[in-house]
């Protein structure tokens, strides 16, 4: 019966969100899990899950401490040090743009304590276009503060947790035109609500349910229209299962608002219990036409101990990913 009312539950919280996709492109953030092409709804635990899905940082017998960082490697830092400088301080003749170019760096740090999960993430947007008498660049950063409680062993639901977060941004452009130039500079002040499910059917195969921003807004101190005063929802389902002799099998579907949905497929095989290899995929606008699909494969290896782990992982949209987990 227990098994009935949770995949009823579970149902509910889907149908609740039937429809809603988000028009942007969603990078997997993390090593660990943009090698799997981000399909680690079921699959992610202790300090990792506080991202992915807050009902399963509970469950874990021990601490645990994560530090990553990646994005984009498609620009340099010497390019990034020059759109900070184009920004702030305004050398506008000298300076040489990259054209047309975009670079997305983000930052987290996580630890996971037996009560409560505490993490801070920061993501780092720049946008540049360069034309014959013409320059444009853009800067959005979001810092983000999460509070996370969640509890083990329900009696329907194997986990639920819950993320209560609170979101800085700012943003920042500058754009020449011949002799006319206009910069602007806002910040904003938000908060959002995450809930997570998690419910292991057999021994072999789990499924978890992540509603990120569920309740979430964010006021900007200016009309910024082109980013949104409200923070986007999203829904997603994900499966893990155990097969013998391949390994561990993730696939995740996920919802956003106003935009495409996504589908992200993953594989992780141990040997010696110490070597972790992974692959995965990730593809955004499944149910639209062919032609306006895009797919990205990602891989990527980790090293796990006792009590340290180290994880890097690559696609071939030009991210990356380094993280380390200390486990005490």
């Amino acid at each position: 019966m227990s098994k009935l009312i949770s995949l009823f539950l579970m149902l509910v919280l889907t149908l609740s969100f039937n429809g809603l996709v988000f028009a942007q492109e969603h990078t997997p953030s993390g090593a660990r899990a943009h090698a799997l092409g981000g399909a680690v709804t079921a699959l992610a635990e202790g300090a990792e899950a506080i991202y992915w899905n807050p009902a399963n940082r509970a469950g874990l017998d021990y601490s645990e401490l994560i530090l990553g960082r990646g994005g984009s490697f498609a620009f340099d830092y010497d390019e990034i040090d020059e759109l900070d400088i184009f920004l702030n301080i305004g050398d506008h003749e000298d300076l040489s743009l990259p054209e047309d170019g975009e670079i997305t760096i983000q930052d987290q740090a996580a630890i996971s304590f037996q009560s409560f999960g505490v993490a801070f993430f920061e993501e780092k947007s720049y946008r540049s276009k360069v034309e014959d008498n013409y320059k444009q660049a853009e800067k959005l950063e979001l810092k983000t503060g999460v509070l996370n409680l969640s509890t083990h062993r329900l009696p329907v639901f194997h986990s639920f947790g819950a993320n209560i977060k609170g979101i800085y941004g700012s943003y920042d452009s500058l754009e020449l035109s011949g002799e006319e130039e206009s910069q602007n500079s806002f910040t904003g002040q938000g908060y959002s609500l995450d809930l997570g499910l998690l419910h292991s059917f057999s021994d072999w195969i789990t499924v978890g349910v992540k509603a990120r921003n569920l309740i979430a807004d964010i006021d900007w101190e200016e009309d910024l229209s082109s980013l949104g005063n409200t923070l986007d929802r999203e829904l997603a389902v994900g499966v893990k299962s155990q097969a013998s002799g391949i390994g561990t099998l993730t696939g995740d579907i996920v919802f956003r608002e106003q935009g495409v949905d996504t589908l992200h497929f993953g594989l992780e095989r141990s040997i010696l219990n110490a070597l972790k290899l992974r692959a995965g995929a990730y593809q955004e606008g499944f149910n639209l036409e062919q032609d306006e699909e895009t797919r990205v494969f990602t891989a990527g290896l980790g090293i796990d101990t006792s009590a340290l782990s180290l994880d890097f992982s690559i696609d071939e949209a030009e991210n990356i990913f380094v993280s380390g987990k200390l486990k005490f």
